[in-house]
C-alpha cells in the first residue's frame, strides 16, 4: 500500500467517525484530521489544487475551533447579572449574554412612564431591578417583577406598544434598539437565535400567569355566585 492510500485511509476513516459525532468540537477535531489526511494525499500524488483546497479547510476550520473554544470558555459574571443569566438567559453561553448586555443602554426610572400605549416599538426592554405597572386597556393593571422583559410584543411584531408600563418607585432596565438587534440578526444570526427563544419563552410564561390569574378570578366569581 502506498503512501498516499495510507493518508487517504486515514483521513476517509477520520471523516467517517466525524460524521458519526454530535459534539461538535470532536467533529471539527476528527475533521481537522481529515484535512491534514487530504493534504498529504494532494502532496504525494503531485496533486496541488487538493492540497490547496484542503489547506483552506483546515484554516477555516482552525478558526472556527478556536471561537467555538473561546465562547464555551468559564468566564465571571458580575453578581448583579448572576440572577438573569441562570433565570433567564441560560440557552447563552455566558461570553454571549455579556456581549448582549454590552450593546445595550442602561437606565433608571422612578414613578415615570417607561414607554407609552401607541408608541412605535423602538426597544426592547429588560427589567434588570424593581417592578413596572402595566396598564390594561379597561383600567386594571398588574406588576411586572425584575427579570423580565417589556414591550416585546410591540417589538417581535414591529408594531407599537400595546400597553403603558409605569416604573413602580426606582427601576433600572437594559434596553436595546430595533437597530441593535438587527444588526445582532445580520452579523451574529446563531446569537439572535437564542434571543428569539429566550423572549419567547419569557412571552409564554407570562402568559401561563395570566391564565392562571384569570382561572382564579373566575373561580372566586363563581364561589361568590353561589
Amino acid at each position: 500500500m502506498s503512501y498516499h492510500e495510507i493518508f487517504y485511509l486515514i483521513g476517509a476513516t477520520f471523516q467517517l467517525i466525524a460524521l458519526a459525532c454530535t459534539k461538535i468540537l470532536w467533529l471539527r477535531s476528527f475533521l481537522l484530521i481529515t484535512s491534514i489526511g487530504n493534504i498529504l494525499t494532494g502532496i504525494f500524488l503531485d496533486f496541488p489544487s487538493m492540497a490547496i483546497m484542503n489547506s483552506f479547510i483546515l484554516i477555516t476550520n482552525l478558526f472556527q475551533m478556536g471561537r467555538y473554544i473561546l465562547d464555551h470558555q468559564p468566564i465571571a459574571l458580575p453578581s448583579s447579572l448572576k440572577g438573569a443569566y441562570k433565570k433567564v438567559f441560560f440557552l447563552m453561553t455566558p461570553r454571549q449574554f455579556l456581549q448582549f448586555y454590552s450593546l445595550g443602554e442602561q437606565l433608571q426610572f422612578e414613578n415615570t412612564f417607561i414607554i407609552h400605549q401607541g408608541e412605535p416599538a423602538k426597544y426592547l426592554y429588560f427589567i434588570l431591578e424593581g417592578k413596572v405597572r402595566i396598564s390594561e386597556p379597561q383600567g386594571s393593571y398588574f406588576l411586572l417583577p425584575h427579570n423580565h422583559f417589556l414591550g416585546e410584543m410591540g417589538y417581535l411584531i414591529q408594531g407599537n406598544y400595546s400597553k403603558d408600563g409605569i416604573a413602580e418607585g426606582s427601576v433600572t432596565v437594559i434596553r436595546w434598539s430595533a437597530g441593535t438587534l438587527q444588526k445582532i440578526h445580520e452579523r451574529n444570526p446563531s446569537l439572535y437565535i437564542n434571543i428569539q427563544d429566550i423572549i419567547g419563552r419569557d412571552l409564554a410564561a407570562k402568559i401561563d400567569k395570566a391564565n392562571e390569574y384569570i382561572s382564579q378570578e373566575e373561580f372566586l366569581l363563581n364561589k361568590k355566585a353561589t
